[in-house]
């Protein structure tokens, strides 16, 4: 299959601050997907993040992912091995087709990078609300399967909507936390460090976490500091006494 000559195929590094501008162009978008949480993704795995970029006549292809080698284990040749995931959370590609043949050739110059950068195995975590499974087209070294369903609340209603919206036993939960004299405040940079972190670690190690799900301590610094405007942290009160509290990412498309 040939390329069109009007195509214009670019890697973008999560030090490129064109990322977000790039990424600007898709409607459908979201805070997983965008350079600053890509660098903070960076800090958590030790990998390193890339964003393709392609576009063919009039169609586009947006797609982040991180890349890391592989352990010496699984280090057969003389030249190191790597392999890509999605950041934490949910990833994948954005692009504004679902035909299959556009699809295969936005995606072709991408699967050959990978191939020269030794890339050897993928994998992408899809966003359940953006619904971009629908842009990767199966073949025959990728498959698209289902893992787990996701539960979500639409905001977009009146209180009152969403509140009878609710099963009866959340609605009797919230009533009784209410009764108990709860309350929920917005917490701000120091809360996140100074009583967010010590509330989530002393968590883990109660449910004897995997290691996977300690976050280091300036994974949070750089949360709070450098993507302060796309958290909303919340801490739950008890006369004063934090006893919960919970970070909820956000993103705003205009």
């Amino acid at each position: 299959m040939s390329f069109p000559k009007n195509q214009k195929f670019t890697v973008l590094e999560g030090s490129d601050e064109s990322w977000d501008l790039v990424l600007a162009e898709f409607s459908e978008r979201d805070v997983y997907l965008n350079r600053l949480y890509q660098r903070l993704s960076e800090i958590h795995t030790g990998r390193k993040s890339f964003a393709f970029y392609h576009h063919i006549d009039g169609d586009r292809l947006f797609f982040p992912i991180l890349v890391g080698e592989l352990p010496e284990a699984y280090q057969v040749f003389d030249e190191a091995l790597y392999d890509f995931e999605s950041a934490y959370g949910y990833g994948g590609p954005l692009c504004t087709t679902t035909d299959e043949e556009k699809l295969t050739l936005l995606f072709a110059p991408v699967w050959q990078w990978c191939e020269d950068q030794n890339i050897v195995a993928g994998f992408t975590r899809f966003h359940p609300l953006l619904n971009n499974h629908r842009y990767f087209v199966e073949g025959s070294f990728n498959k698209v399967e289902f893992n787990r369903q996701t539960i979500y609340i639409d905001l977009e209603p009146e209180l009152d909507q969403i509140w009878s919206g609710l099963p009866s036993g959340q609605r009797s939960q919230i009533r009784q936390a209410m009764k108990y004299g709860l309350n929920v405040r917005e917490g701000n940079h120091r809360d996140l460090i100074d009583i967010f972190c010590p509330m989530y670690r002393a968590n883990l190690e109660v449910l004897n976490a995997h290691d996977h799900t300690y976050f280091k301590p300036d994974y949070f610094e750089f949360l709070s500091t450098k993507m302060h405007q796309a958290i909303d942290l919340l801490i739950v009160e008890k006369d004063g006494n934090p006893v919960a509290s919970a970070i909820f990412l956000c993103y705003a498309t205009n």
